[in-house]
């Protein structure tokens, strides 16, 4: 018995792991599985001493699709064990509810009466128990969502259900095959049902295939639109700091007001900038008389450049021989908290600000926390030197 629980564990593994090759996500449910239409057929034959081998091939199932996806935890063992349960469970009550309306007639199976019954109690009907109790378990743990339950309920009962239709009178064939009768159907049923078996999953896999290529052509084909819409804006943006450059070329002592009326039009015209801002470079000497002045020209009392602490407040700039500080920024009412900012004292700012000055060219921050967001959202800083 030890060797038979010890195969039957083995081929269920195996079986279901070919199955789930046709799995849907998260990878529970399969649109065939013939793993229990085999265990079906193992304890009809064999007797119940057979169920914990179907419990043992059902946690190695889960858990191989656990560790698929790199989630081999505690909860998904014990998610694993309970899937297991059901799966033993349905092959219980299939073989128990075949025993009790056929008798020994499933031993022959040689009218339609008994055959249409034979695959409606071991294949609809007691599957249902496998998905309902699988996918109970799936939802508690939060494996699947209260979205995704019923689809999945659903594929999990009908790849079922088709498994044991088709592979428990297989497995029957296999097992009974000494006597006449099944070693005849071997020849006149199995072959055939095998072959049309074969052909329904290559037609499906090459339709699976040929929707993942399509869909992965459509996500690379409006990919490139996004990247395309996205160069076009950083043109139009790197335009538009390019006039701000030339502004303060040709004016060098610019005011806030001036720099206000500037950039008015250009923001109004593209509602997606969050703020446009002069950002000069300012050494440690001339840091008190900036301060001073601009905050003289801010009406700011105690203005000071500023940098953010550990805990991500602002706080007074710390003394260094370099700041790169936000002196214009616009609009001012919602970038008020960016004004005197040293961008240059956050080490991914900086670091654009190195590649811009290194190269002569725009460079683009990761997206970071801007110092006047509110919240935790992103934005990106474009700096050109």
């Amino acid at each position: 018995m030890i060797k038979k629980s010890f195969l039957l564990a083995s081929v269920y593994f195996l079986l279901g792991v070919a199955g789930l090759k046709l799995a849907i996500q998260p990878g529970y449910a399969s649109a065939v599985f013939p793993a229990a239409g085999v265990a079906f057929a193992a304890i009809l034959y064999c007797g119940y001493r057979l169920l914990p081998a179907v419990w043992l091939g059902s946690f190695a199932i889960n858990l191989w699709v656990a560790a698929t996806h790199a989630d081999l935890d505690y909860r998904n063992m014990l998610v694993a064990a309970i899937i297991g349960l059901g799966s033993t469970l349905q092959a219980w009550v299939g073989v128990r509810l075949v025993r009790y309306r056929l008798k020994d007639a499933w031993r022959n199976l040689d009218n339609d009466h008994d055959i249409l019954l034979f695959l409606f109690l071991a294949g609809p009907l007691a599957c249902l128990i496998s998905s309902a109790w699988g996918n109970t378990a799936l939802l508690l743990f939060r494996v699947v969502s209260d979205d995704e339950v019923l689809f999945n309920a659903w594929n999990w009962w009908i790849g079922d259900s088709i498994g044991v239709m088709l592979f428990a009178p297989l497995g029957l064939m296999v097992l009974q095959r000494s006597i006449p009768l099944w070693k005849s159907r071997i020849k006149n049923v199995a072959l055939p049902l095998f072959i049309v078996t074969a052909s329904i999953i290559g037609a499906f896999l090459y339709v699976s295939h040929t929707e993942t290529l399509r869909i992965k052509q459509a996500v690379a084909d409006h990919g490139r639109s996004l990247s395309n819409q996205l160069r076009a804006k950083l043109l139009s943006y790197d335009e538009i700091v390019s006039s701000i450059n030339n502004l303060l070329q040709t004016n060098p002592n610019l005011h806030f007001a001036d720099f206000e009326t500037f950039t008015r039009q250009t923001l109004q015209d593209h509602l997606d900038l969050q703020a446009l801002s002069w950002n000069p470079v300012v050494k440690l000497a001339d840091r008190t008389h900036l301060e001073t002045e601009l905050g003289r020209e801010m009406r700011i009392k105690d203005f000071a450049f500023t940098q953010r602490d550990a805990a991500g407040q602002l706080v007074p700039a710390a003394q260094r021989n370099e700041y790169v500080v936000v002196r214009y920024i616009a609009p001012l009412d919602k970038n008020r908290h960016a004004q005197g900012y040293d961008i240059a004292s956050d080490t991914v700012r900086k670091a654009a600000i190195l590649s811009a000055t290194r190269t002569g060219k725009p460079a683009a921050t990761a997206p970071i926390r801007l110092v006047q967001a509110r919240d935790s959202s992103a934005g990106v800083l474009l700096l050109r030197p």
